[in-house]
């Protein structure tokens, strides 16, 4: 089994702003299959065998850009695994689940940029510039100079030079409903735009 994936860029601040939106789909989606990924009883592994038997012996082959094969494990090998971690090295107690926020921030202020939608006089698009700052720099306020140069706010969090290198999301500044909210209001930003 292998698979790829296609995304198509937004052209449009209202493509943008319906993104953000859809982002929480994935967000919860993500977050929703790691706790059963991870649960000790081993229910993804159940599921599979129940749904498609001859699926969970399938390999699931990880292809290198070139072409080559990396791994073709099987699909149990790999939900076994999973479920053995149970929270350790990079389990749920880690980055698995922030790592989705992560990338959402990654690709949206991208997106951004790529569009010339960048607004240092928005508070919310300079937090969202901010957090995807923190993503690179693992999932850690990063702050040099005199930065942040412009408000950066999301609601009642603001950001200021003290933070540099606090954890941004989940365990830091940036819980999960602040994430939903930021996409709220990044949202409500570019739907004011052109």
């Amino acid at each position: 089994m292998t698979t790829s994936t296609q995304s198509t860029r937004p052209s449009s601040a209202a493509e943008l702003a319906t993104n953000a939106e859809n982002y929480k789909t994935s967000f919860v989606g993500v977050q929703l299959a790691m706790v059963a990924l991870m649960h000790p009883a081993g229910f993804m592994e159940r599921v599979m065998d129940e749904i498609t038997p001859e699926l969970s012996t399938s390999p699931l082959t990880v292809v290198r850009a070139d072409g080559s094969t990396a791994s073709s494990e099987n699909i149990n090998y790999w939900l076994k695994r999973a479920r053995n971690d149970n929270g350790r090295g990079l389990g749920l107690g880690g980055d698995v689940l922030p790592f989705t926020a992560m990338f959402i921030v990654t690709r949206l202020a991208d997106d951004l940029d790529q569009l010339g939608l960048r607004d240092s006089s928005s508070p919310i698009l300079e937090f969202l510039r901010h957090l995807r700052n923190a993503a690179a720099h693992g999932n850690r306020w990063h702050f040099v100079g005199h930065e942040p140069k412009f408000p950066a706010n999301l609601r009642s969090i603001e950001l200021d030079s003290s933070m540099h290198g606090t954890t941004a999301l989940y365990s830091g500044t940036v819980g999960p409903g602040d994430f939903f909210d930021l996409l709220d209001d990044v949202r409500d930003e570019l739907r004011k735009r052109p």
